[in-house]
């Protein structure tokens, strides 16, 4: 992880997700995610889970974070039939 994020593309935006039982909280965010080019839409967030309770317990966060990336397109208001 730490020979990868390095070379994403600056446009990527990252969200790290780390649990208690991961190896990368032991040596915090700068193990991997600091290492990534900076994006102002990526997250890091250290949750206070098991590893296997994370993917349920993030889910929301998950959903926020993609609206954030990707808003949803607002509909076009239907033009008014004439009379």
């Amino acid at each position: 992880m730490s020979v990868n994020t390095p070379k994403l593309d600056p446009k990527t935006a990252l969200l790290w997700i780390d649990d208690n039982q991961s190896t990368a909280r032991k040596v915090g965010r700068a193990y991997a995610f600091g290492l990534a080019p900076k994006n102002p839409k990526s997250r890091y967030v250290a949750l206070d889970t098991l590893h296997l309770e994370t993917p349920s317990a993030s889910r929301d966060l998950v959903k926020e974070w993609l609206l954030i990336l990707a808003p949803p397109k607002q509909k076009k208001a239907s033009p008014k039939p004439s009379s």
